[in-house]
């Protein structure tokens, strides 16, 4: 009897934790677009992430059915130069935002799968630390009309 209720109380923690680790995490996001440019020139992803909940998030990561690769980058200048950084993870506290802008920070899409033209929309994947995804859709915007 102790065994099983020991078993049954290990199962429900397991179970619990599982589901909190696949809870999508309390974010929102505000004008998601993406800037077209033509050809197989890499795209670029904006918008203004917020974090909604009581705990940081820290976003790991992105991905779209209609890139091959999708990093986020941060454009800076440095010794007179502009270059983009690779972003590994960005964390972003209770309250706050994250915003994603011309020459600032940005998702590079790159090797897009299919063509697109502005007014189509792109289903992209935000990845958070502890494996939780949301996926946004993202309407793809002129060059200067972001």
């Amino acid at each position: 009897m102790i065994r099983r209720a020991v078993v049954s109380l290990a199962f429900l923690v397991l179970a619990g934790m599982t589901a909190m680790a696949g809870a999508a995490p309390a974010v929102s996001i505000d004008r998601p677009r993406v800037r077209w440019l033509p050809g197989q020139l890499p795209m670029a992803g904006y918008m203004v992430l917020r974090n909604t909940g009581d705990q940081a998030v820290t976003l790991v990561g992105a991905a779209s059915d209609a890139f091959a690769r999708v990093m986020i980058h941060r454009s800076e200048i440095k010794d007179g130069q502009s270059r983009m950084v690779h972003v590994p993870e960005l964390e972003i506290q209770p309250g706050g935002k994250a915003v994603f802008q011309p020459g600032g920070l940005h998702l590079m899409l790159m090797q897009r799968k299919r063509d697109l033209r502005p007014g189509d929309t792109v289903d992209i994947e935000l990845k958070f630390e502890g494996g939780r995804t949301r996926t946004w859709s993202f309407k793809v915007v002129p060059a200067g009309g972001e």
